[in-house]
């Protein structure tokens, strides 16, 4: 995608730093001008709800910076499936994605208690186990998004990966996203499973302070 990840993926650095570069200081600066121009004028107990405010400001602030820097829940492509299933570190996150295949699988058959459903995931995630080479994980990846039991998701034509209900190819970052809300030019990255609650609580901390 157009996205640059750092940190072995745990912070994304937005595509287009603008406008969510200035987001923040266009926040600290309405609220700077609110202190210096109605600030003396207002009443002890006033005092105590501007100082509520500026904190649940300060709040947002860290909301906004969760929901911009973090991983949205990017579904990598398939062609990067193979170098991350050999990766040490990429390991553990590819065999979290396999469950989650697995666990929408489908039986080929119209008896939901299809044990042949069963079986398939527990020699799809054996098989899993047991890749050594790049070539395996190709080979092993190229026949998991083109097994019968997961044919009732769609493809993306691009990342050329099953997605699952929800999923959405995000044309600004051009990365399929789990739990795809939208993309907000605010924060420059896209909403989704990973940074959902952050970007809520950033809305919502944001027009209550």
């Amino acid at each position: 995608g157009t996205s640059t990840s750092c940190l072995d993926g745990h912070v994304m650095l937005p595509s287009k730093p603008c406008p969510c570069s200035a987001t923040v200081p266009i926040m600290l600066s309405v609220a700077a001008l609110f202190c210096m121009e109605e600030l003396p004028r207002l009443v002890a107990p006033a005092w105590h709800a501007t100082a509520a405010a500026l904190a649940l400001l300060a709040l947002a602030s860290l909301a906004f910076l969760y929901a911009a820097f973090s991983e949205p829940g990017i579904l990598p492509r398939q062609v990067l499936l193979p170098h991350l299933t050999m990766s040490p570190s990429g390991r553990p996150a590819m065999r979290r994605l396999l469950d989650m295949y697995c666990a929408l699988g489908r039986p080929v058959s119209t008896d939901p208690e299809d044990a042949e459903c069963k079986d398939w995931r527990d020699s799809t995630v054996e098989r899993f186990d047991c890749l050594r080479s790049s070539e395996e994980a190709a080979e092993f990846w190229g026949g998991l998004m083109s097994d019968r039991h997961l044919r009732h998701l769609r493809t993306c034509s691009t990342c050329s990966v099953r997605r699952p209900a929800r999923c959405s190819h995000c044309s600004v970052c051009d990365n399929c996203v789990l739990d795809f809300d939208h993309h907000c030019f605010w924060i420059g990255n896209c909403v989704g499973a990973r940074n959902h609650k952050p970007f809520v609580f950033f809305l919502l901390s944001t027009v209550i302070s």
